[in-house]
């Protein structure tokens, strides 16, 4: 024996042994219980069965009615599905077709009952339950089937063909026949036909018939919308009504078109769309169309595109580029290719906007010089030589080679032609006449041609006029081409030193470069150079036109003089010396170069400037003191550069006038207190304009330095640090001094930068007014070393947004005249009092006062004092700033007092305030005080109490 089946027959062996010992174990006494009984589930009484047509139903075998049994659930007539159905029929020749149902996810299940012979048949259901049996339904169905040969029915002969819109339908027609399919002979029912489908369409045509021999025909039914999905109904009484096949209806011959819209207008070049719809009769479009449309008009030179249509077309097509170029009435005529159809419509063909100009009346060549020209017209037109009526439109006409005698014309078009009268031409030669106005294009006429025969008059008030010891200058009046009249056409100018007749004309030296003759009249001058001082010279002038004919001689006189009588150099500007106190003026002289003045440069004058503390700046003498104090300020610093970078003190000019601050010493001072301290040495002067700047750096070359443009260096062994002091001094004087702690701006590479407002003011004392630059220098670093500071975004709102009177409010008790006592009052405004958080801002633009007086409705009449920051204020995370004055009120009476603010800026308003906060007189609760002339000896003592106030 294997192994396997050995193991095999041990496990069998132990199984026999546990089931015997669990069979032994049992209790003899306690006999085995049958299983729980199964409940029914299918409800007998609810579940239905029903029959979709209880009669009519033909005993032809073949006709059936659906029987449709539903199951339903006893406890909640819920659905039971999946549940095995069987039906039987009762009565002779009944049958079921399908041998088994199972009802589906909705409890129903469906079977068809067919009969051979006649009768009513009853039909049952049974459904499976759970239990296993077969549970009859109470509900049962009855099916009435009919006897084939009593049976009338309503039957169209045939499926009906397609047919055509307005033609009578074919082989429309109705039997009566029996359940067999067999025509009723003796049938004289009467028949009514009705449109089953296909929209709302109204058959034409009988459609009632009484059937002859069983047979009812329609011969004459007509339906004119063409389309698809028709079917007709017959009905007749006694009758179920019967359906038709479904068929179509073909439009008819085209016999009409319909447009997208009516192109009655259109303008000429501008291309139309048309689209077009061929129709029959009936107003059906033409869906079976295929033949080829072509567009024709009586415009011949219009553009008109064919198209052959084809079944997608569905008899419809938009036909494009429709382009006339002919104005006026035409004709445009759609017609089919091989003749069936032609149809026409009248379009009414503008003109295109005007484009060009032509010629339609010019001069006859050729034409007397001066003569008339006669009537030149010149017509408006489109690009398709169409003409434009336009009225009003401004026409030039020119002539090229030439001008007209009277100018270049201008005349307005009248019904799109302009008329020009009266025109002559003064010079003879052959031109062209040249019409233009704004927009359009151009017109030039044929050639023109002029001759001439009269000769110019000679040139009058010729005169001459010395100019130089080496010129004079010839001045006259053109003469005309003929005569006085038109323009010449060249000058000859000869001189001599003695008189010039015809006979010497020719022997007198010719003058070059005279340029040619201007229109008759008008002032001419040429200067003759290349001339003998001191000498007298004879002039004669000669005129030719054209034709070469010439003028009578034209005669004058004038003797060279010295060029340089009355002639005004200007010497050059004068400019600073090297040395920076002298100014080298210069001087400039008048000379004779080839018979004309020039000025040439004289010496060179070296003037020492004037005065104390002269130095000479922009090419001028000025004094430049050294800085007092408060004059030169520390306006921005670099103490933090990054690597490549130079350290740097820019220094501003609070002053209207120039300051030197060369031999000016800075001391700097570091966070651990030690000091360092250099002279500022710029020889011979370090000058710094009005409101200027100059910038001192550990090293001024700006191509090593970070980009950063210095005035002069103070080595590189001076270093400042992130925290300490600069002091600025001339000789004993301190000029400015800045102490700088961790509280100011302390990023690396970004120079701190004091606030532009803030600059030549206390206020630069205080770390809130500096901030980071925002400047960029070409190292990389931010700054703006020689250039305006930012404003560290101050952005103060004025007038004064809130004050009141902090304490005392009022005065419980009298005072003495002799009395003083410290009144507080604290303020805010955005960017005014909100930098620091701590105590005061110190903002220098603001000055406050307190008043007191008798009038409370009229506080600009009380007596005011100024008042200054409460330097004790430190009030933690108040927007507020405080200030304090004292009050002494040396005549006795009872008095209102109170305070009043404005920023400093030239006619700022004051702002009042009472007890509660901002005023408008002659509102306000000010405080109340009782003086009196005896000193109180037991007068009640005051404490500041200020108490915390709200920001506003």
């Amino acid at each position: 024996m294997s192994p396997r089946i050995a193991v095999l027959a041990r496990c069998l062996g132990l199984s026999v042994l546990c089931l015997g010992l669990s069979l032994g174990c049992q209790d003899p006494g306690t006999p085995p219980q049958p299983p729980p009984e199964v409940e029914g589930v299918v409800d007998a009484a609810a579940s239905t069965v029903v029959v979709d047509r209880p009669t009519g139903v033909l005993a032809n075998g073949s006709d059936f009615a659906v029987v449709t049994v539903t199951a339903l659930r006893k406890a909640d007539g819920s659905r039971l599905s999946g549940r095995s159905v069987s039906l039987t029929v009762e009565g002779e020749g009944a049958s079921v077709l399908e041998s088994a149902l199972v009802t589906d996810i909705t409890g129903v299940a469906q079977a068809h009952v067919m009969s051979t012979v006649p009768g009513v048949k009853t039909v049952k259901a049974s459904v499976k339950d759970d239990t296993g049996q077969r549970v009859l339904l109470d509900a049962t169905a009855t099916v009435d089937f009919a006897d084939v040969n009593t049976v009338r029915l309503l039957a169209f002969r045939s499926a009906l063909p397609e047919g055509v819109a307005g033609e009578p339908l074919k082989l429309l027609v109705v039997e009566v026949r029996n359940g067999a399919g067999e025509v009723v002979t003796d049938s004289t029912a009467e028949v009514t036909l009705s449109l089953g489908s296909g929209g709302i369409v109204f058959p034409e045509g009988q459609l009632t018939v009484a059937a002859v021999n069983g047979v009812a025909a329609f011969p004459d039914v007509v339906l004119k919308k063409a389309g698809g999905g028709y079917h007709f109904v017959a009905s007749a009484p006694g009758f179920e009504p019967v359906a038709s096949t479904v068929f179509t209806v073909a439009p008819g011959a085209v016999s009409a078109l319909g447009y997208d819209r009516f192109l009655e207008t259109a303008t000429a070049g501008v291309a139309q769309d048309l689209e077009v719809t061929l129709s029959d009769a009936f107003s059906n479009p033409v869906t079976t169309y295929t033949g080829t449309v072509t567009l024709t008009s009586t415009d011949a030179a219009a553009t008109l595109p064919s198209h052959t249509f084809t079944p997608a077309d569905a008899g419809r097509f938009k036909f494009q580029g429709i382009t006339f170029r002919t104005a006026g009435f035409q004709f445009l005529t759609v017609e089919d290719s091989a003749g069936d159809f032609s149809f026409e419509q009248p379009v009414d063909v503008a003109a295109a906007t005007a484009s060009q100009l032509v010629f339609t009346q010019q001069p006859a060549s050729p034409v007397s010089v001066r003569a008339s020209l006669g009537d030149v017209k010149v017509a408006v037109q489109d690009a398709f030589g169409n003409p434009v009526p336009v009225t009003g439109l401004a026409v030039k006409l020119a002539l090229v080679g030439g001008t007209f005698a009277q100018g270049t014309p201008t005349h307005t078009t009248e019904e799109g032609v302009a008329t020009f009268t009266g025109l002559s031409i003064d010079d003879e030669g052959t031109y062209q006449l040249q019409a233009s106005a704004d927009g359009l294009q151009d017109a030039t006429s044929a050639n023109l041609t002029l001759s001439d025969t009269q000769a110019p008059a000679a040139a009058a008030d010729f005169s001459a006029t010395a100019v130089s010891s080496a010129s004079i200058r010839l001045d006259w009046k053109a003469p005309g081409d003929d005569g006085i009249l038109g323009t010449a056409a060249r000058y000859e100018l000869r001189y001599a030193t003695s008189v010039i007749t015809d006979a010497t004309f020719d022997s007198a030296t010719p003058v070059t470069g005279v340029g040619a003759p201007q229109t008759a009249g008008t002032a001419e001058s040429f200067t003759v150079t290349g001339l003998t001082a001191a000498t007298t010279y004879h002039f004669a002038l000669r005129t030719f036109d054209g034709a070469d004919n010439a003028s009578a001689l034209a005669t004058a006189s004038a003797a060279t003089t010295n060029p340089c009588d009355g002639y005004v150099c200007t010497p050059p500007a004068s400019q600073c010396a090297e040395d920076g106190t002298s100014l080298e003026v210069y001087s400039s002289v008048c000379v004779v170069q080839d018979g004309a003045p020039a000025c040439v440069d004289g010496g060179m004058e070296l003037q020492a400037c004037p005065g104390a503390d002269a130095v000479c700046y922009a090419g001028a003498c000025t004094t430049a003191p050294h800085p007092g104090a408060g004059e030169l300020v520390i306006s921005e610093v670099m103490h933090s550069p990054s690597v490549g970078t130079t350290e740097y003190l820019e220094l501003t000019n609070t002053t209207s006038h120039l300051l030197d601050a060369h031999g000016m010493t800075v001391t700097l001072v570091n966070g651990t207190g030690s000091e360092t301290s250099f002279t500022v040495v710029h020889n011979p002067t370090l000058l710094v304009p009005p409101g200027g700047r100059t910038v001192l750096a550990q090293d001024a070359n700006s191509t090593r330095n970070g980009g950063v443009p210095a005035n002069t260096s103070y080595g590189l062994d001076v270093f400042m640090d992130s925290t300490g002091s600069i002091t600025l001094k001339q000789g004993a004087v301190t000029v400015d001094s800045l102490t700088y702690t961790s509280a100011f701006p302390q990023a690396m590479g970004r120079a701190m930068s004091l606030a532009s407002s803030i600059i030549g003011t206390k206020g630069s004392a205080q770390a809130w007014y500096w901030c980071e630059s925002t400047g960029s220098l070409s190292g990389g670093d931010r700054g703006t070393p020689g250039q305006a500071n930012d404003d560290c975004g101050l952005n103060v709102e004025k007038p004064l947004n809130w004050c009141a009177i902090q304490y005392p409010k009022t005065f419980p008790a009298e005072i003495s005249t002799t009395d003083s006592y410290d009144i507080y009052s604290q303020f805010y405004s955005r960017d005014v009092t909100q930098r620091n958080t701590q105590g005061n801002d110190f903002y220098p633009f603001i000055e406050a006062q307190l008043g007191y007086g008798t009038d409370p409705a009229n506080p600009a009449g009380w007596t005011w004092k100024a008042a200054d920051f409460n330097a004790g204020f430190n009030s933690p995370d108040s927007n507020n700033d405080e200030m304090k004055a004292v009050l002494q009120i040396p005549t006795a009476g009872t008095y209102s007092y109170g305070f009043r603010y404005r920023f400093t800026d030239a006619g700022a308003p004051w702002v009042y305030c009472d007890q509660s906060g901002k005023v408008e007189p002659p509102e306000g609760t000010y405080g109340s005080v009782t003086v009196v002339e005896t000193p109180l000896t037991n007068h009640v003592g005051i404490k500041s109490s200020a108490s915390p106030l709200e920001s506003y």
